[in-house]
């Protein structure tokens, strides 16, 4: 298995910058500086374990490079080339607490057209967050049209 610590760096050091950070305004993620060198090791990561197999604790700094990253999206775009990461990243994200994490995922796994989209989605569906179980309605409408409309 590869090891990534930089992504796990990079998560640590926007966790500090967050935790002084004015959190006003709906985007404050983008004040962040350092945007360059969390995209680079998220990418690098994605690369890493494209094939689905990666810890759980890459996972969840990928899961939280996704969600800051939620209003550029470039961690987003580049995981799409990884249909297989993207699966892995689904079920892990069911159990996350981060809701930018699970509404992108949800997303994800819909533009990806994963053969399994539905079965990844329906967690999403009966999530707390009022907005994951919208984006999760729309993503599974064209996989199963008929739990959309119900």
């Amino acid at each position: 298995m590869p090891q990534i610590p930089e992504l796990h760096q990079q998560v640590t050091k926007f966790k500090h910058w967050a935790a002084t950070a004015d959190r006003r305004s709906g985007e404050w993620e983008c004040d962040y500086e350092h945007w360059h060198d969390l995209w680079a090791s998220a990418s690098d990561t994605i690369i890493a374990y494209q094939d689905g197999a990666i810890p759980n604790a890459e996972a969840d700094d990928l899961l939280f490079a996704l969600a800051r990253d939620n209003e550029c999206k470039h961690v987003r775009e580049k995981l799409l080339s990884s249909p297989e990461l993207i699966t892995t990243l689904a079920k892990r994200a069911v159990v996350s607490g981060d809701a930018d994490a699970k509404w992108q995922i949800a997303i994800s796994v819909a533009e990806a057209q994963l053969p399994d989209a539905a079965d990844l989605l329906r967690p999403f569906l009966t999530d707390a967050d009022e907005y994951v179980r919208r984006r999760a309605l729309m993503a599974i409408a064209p996989f199963s049209p008929k739990e959309a409309e119900g």
